[in-house]
This record gives C-alpha cells, structure tokens and sequence, in this order.
C-alpha cells in the first residue's frame, strides 16, 4: 500500500475572517502545521457483529453502522492525492473560500464504510458529522447497498417530477403507514431536494391559508439558506444582504442558563419570559406588529448547537397559535427521521404542529424534500423539478421499514442516555472551559467557554492518529456539534467517546484528574 510522504512543506499560518452569528466578526487563525508525519491506518475497534445498546440487532441483512476492518481499506495515495495547499489552491481558483468546508477540514476524502471515512492516503476518521445529518444508518449500509443494486438492474425512472410511479407510491405509503396517529389525515407536498425549498412551500401554505404575510421565528434556529428561510434564521451577524424579506419576526429563545438567556434569566423563569414577550407581541394593540401568518420552530436547534426547545415552550406556542389563528410549522428538517429518539422531533411535546417540514436523512442519503400538512391548510402548486427522485423515493422506503424492523428509535433512545452520564463525567473532570453540554437522541452539543478552545478541540479530533468528524459552529462558533450514525452500538460510542477525551485531555488540563477513573473510557492512557 503505498504511503504519504514523510514530510511536506510549512503550511505559515493564514488568517481569514468569518462572520460569525449574533456576534462582531472574528479572526480565525490556522494553525501552523511544522510537519504532516505519514497516516497510519487504524484497525476497527469493533467486532464483526453488532450489538445495539440493550439489545441485539437480528437482521439478515445487519444494518448496524459497523464497518469492515479498517485495516483493509485500499489507499489511494499517489499522484492523485492532495496536500492542503493543493486544496486550497483548488477552492481559491474555482469556489468562494470564505467558508469552505473542504479547506476546514484540510482532506480529501474518497471512500467511506459504516462509521468511518477514509482519506485519500487511507487515513480512517469516525464521521460525527454525516453530511448534516443525511445518512442516518452510517456510509453505506447493506440496507442502502441492497437496495441500489437491485433498483439498478431494474431500467428505472430517474426523476419523474409527480407523475405516479410505483416508487412515489411505495414511499408514500410507507411514510404514512409509520407516522403518529395524529398525523395519518395529513397530506403530503414533495418540494425541490433541499429543505430550504420546503421551508418555503410551507410559507406559501401558511400565508394562503391565513391571509396574513407576517412570520415569527426564534433565535438561533436554522431554516435554510433562499432569501426567505434565510431571513427566518437568526444570523444576524452574517453580513449577508440577501438576507431581505419583510414581514418575519424573531422571538427570544429561553434558554437553561442564565447567561445565554436574552433575560439573563434560566430554566422555568426563561420559558416564562419568552413566552411572555411572544404573547405580547401578539396581543398587544399598540405593539406595532401585526398579526403573522405562521409561527415557525425548530423542535432542537441543530445548527445553533443542538439545543432542544423546552417542552413547555412548545406547547406554550401551540396555544398561541390555536387562540390566533396562526400557522405552527415545525421545521423537521435537523432533527426528523428519529434523530431525537422519536420519528418527529416535535412528538418531544404533546402538540400537533399544522405543517412539518421534512428533509435530509428521508431519502436514505439522496436528496428528498416534502411538507406534511394538516386540513386546515390551503395547498399552492407544487415546484421543484426535483421534486420526484426516484431512487430517493425507493432507499427512503427501505429505511423507514428498517427502522421499524430494527428497533432504531429505541436504540437512539439509549444513544442518549449513553451521552447524558458521559456528560456528566465531563463537566465533573474538565470543569468550566465545558460550558454546557447538550443531547437529544443522536444529537450532541458540546459548547465551549471560548471559540478557540473549541477550534483547537476540533484540530485535535481531526488530526488526531484516527480521526473524527465533527461540525464547529453554534453561537460565537464555539460549539462542536456531533450527528450520529442512529444504530450505532455501545461499543461503537465507548470508542468514540475515547477519541472525543483523548482531544479535551490534549487540550485542556483537568481539573479533577482523581475523577476520571469514574468516567467511562477513562483518560489514563492519554
């Protein structure tokens, strides 16, 4: 297997200004990297066979993120292979650099399997970003490989825009047969292949419906990246004159902390005041906003962190907008497709939003965008000329059975009560550089005291002998946020939570090093 070079040139030290949400712009300074010494590939930590915390996988086909030995992944490193500066180089000529993940990430990266991705000189890394969350099973599980083979040799349709195939109709009828019962009325608006696209069919539904233009968005959610969910999410900082649509609102988000509420108030009395500030928007005649057509939320703020939404906030706003007459969307698009241990991350709480908005992981890794919309809603026509993705339509299907058939969502159930008394351990052992930890399901939140704390974590995650995958971003980018594969087993997650204390002990010293014997994967052989 041929091998990287031993060493390759100085790459000094470069600055390039971010703009960064909510906050004045910052300056991100690379690190300077003396030498890249040669990549070693690591052997699988993992066995053949795959164990689910609490209970065994029994598929046929095994489905568990599990990948082949890591030490039998061909390189392909060679003329071919690329060093930062060529990357960089390539984004400079032919991208916009300014915020470019392949030039953050510093690789190129050519074949991935179960939890792992693998560079082009054959370096393993654990992948805890997942494209954003779109492939929900890990890199290609049997059920995706299986699926894809046999639809290949089938002549298919590739894309059929909404004419009706058996492939619309599989997926359809899937899709309603696993929904909550509260939700087997709704009907169904496939959209273009990105959320964004759906964010914005679900607009036009809410202000045909109510007559009214106006919007209420919460800060720090996400909902895409077109000129109107873009103005719905709150970046504020981002200096982007795109961001331009009238008539949208954002509300104060309650937070657990009292400094990261926009009260200076947590917990209870945060949900109290936000509420409060949203129901005086709304009620109050000399208030100066009218009244909007839809109130739209995130059930966990994905982007902004992972930071779940508190139950009582939820349905606190379901209220409001039954008494008014306002459009609830939930945007589903981060946290759908069981990623917080239920199938909707809005089933959290007990309310029933009047549209969901559905994307990323429901294709089963290709692009798929629809709107679930109750009675009440008045449908416009349906866009996007991507709208009827075939193969989309056929691995979203085997997904949403495997799902069920293997007991996905009770796994991620015990994903999170795994994170929950890792979190523990963390904060007990590194003290206040941790600023808050946060879990819902597969999702996790690890926020830092400072953005340079948490960039020099990520460094030592990516660079390290295995590396690992993981999105910088949240509020003042001080937050690494963490997707993982939904039937990962409980050895898969020892591991990775090894990987992530082996960076925080690099980093930050411990404050309570007589604690970590009580942590899971301790630090004593860091």
């Amino acid at each position: 297997m041929a091998s990287q070079p031993s060493t390759q040139p100085t790459l000094l030290a470069r600055r390039q200004h971010l703009a960064v949400p909510g906050a004045k712009q910052f300056t991100k300074a690379w690190l300077e990297i003396e030498v890249v010494t040669p990549s070693t590939v690591v052997p699988s930590p993992f066995p053949s066979a795959s164990t689910s915390p609490g209970q065994e996988f029994t598929s046929d086909a095994e489905t568990t993120a599990s990948p082949s030995p890591v030490s039998t992944a061909p390189s392909s490193a060679g003329q071919d292979s690329m060093s930062f500066e060529a990357i960089e180089a390539f984004v400079e000529r032919y991208e916009n650099p300014a915020k470019s993940y392949a030039t953050l990430y510093r690789k190129s990266f050519v074949r991935a399997e179960g939890i792992h991705i693998f560079d082009d000189f054959g370096k393993a890394y654990v992948d805890c970003l997942n494209g954003f969350g779109v492939n929900p099973l890990g890199h290609n599980p049997p059920v995706l490989t299986q699926t894809m083979q046999s639809y290949l040799l089938s002549s298919p349709i590739w894309s059929a825009i909404d004419l009706q195939t058996p492939e619309r109709r599989e997926f359809i009828e899937t899709l309603f047969a696993a929904v909550p019962d509260e939700l087997r009325t709704f009907k169904i608006c496939l959209t273009g292949p990105t959320g964004s696209e759906a964010n914005e069919m679900a607009l036009k539904m809410a202000r045909k419906s109510t007559g009214r233009s106006g919007i209420f968005a919460f800060r720090g959610c996400f909902h895409g990246s077109t000129i109107t969910a873009n103005s719905l999410t709150g970046n504020a900082g981002d200096g982007d004159l795109i961001r331009s649509a009238a008539h949208v609102h954002h509300m104060p988000f309650p937070r657990l902390q009292a400094e990261d509420c926009p009260y200076h108030r947590g917990g209870e009395e945060s949900v109290d005041l936000c509420l409060m500030h949203v129901r005086g928007a709304l009620e109050d005649a000399k208030g100066g906003t009218n009244l909007p057509g839809a109130m739209i939320i995130e059930p966990v703020q994905s982007d902004g962190g992972i930071i779940p939404t508190p139950i009582r906030f939820l349905e606190g706003l379901r209220e409001l907008c039954t008494a008014h007459d306002i459009i609830f969307i939930s945007d589903e698009v981060q946290c759908g497709f069981g990623k917080t241990g239920h199938l909707f991350g809005y089933q959290r709480a007990s309310i029933v939003p009047d549209i969901l908005v559905c994307s990323k992981a429901w294709g089963g890794g290709q692009p798929l965008s629809f709107v679930l919309y109750g009675e009440r809603l008045k449908t416009t026509a349906p866009t996007g000329t991507w709208r009827g993705n075939q193969l989309a339509f056929k691995l979203g299907s085997a997904f949403l059975r495997e799902l069920s058939a293997q007991h996905v969502l009770d796994n991620v159930k015990a994903i999170e009560d795994f994170w929950s008394q890792q979190a523990k351990c963390m904060k007990t052992v590194f003290g206040a550089p941790i600023h808050e930890i946060r879990i819902s399901g597969g999702l996790l939140g690890l926020e830092f005291e400072s953005t340079a704390t948490c960039k020099a974590v990520f460094d030592a995650l990516l660079e390290a002998e295995e590396g690992l995958l993981t999105k910088w971003g949240g509020r003042n980018y001080k937050t690494l946020i963490f997707w993982f594969a939904l039937n990962m087993n409980d050895e898969q997650l020892q591991h990775i939570n090894e990987l992530i204390l082996a960076a925080l002990h690099k980093v930050l010293a411990p404050k309570h090093a007589d604690k970590e014997a009580n942590c899971q994967g301790t630090l004593a052989s860091y």
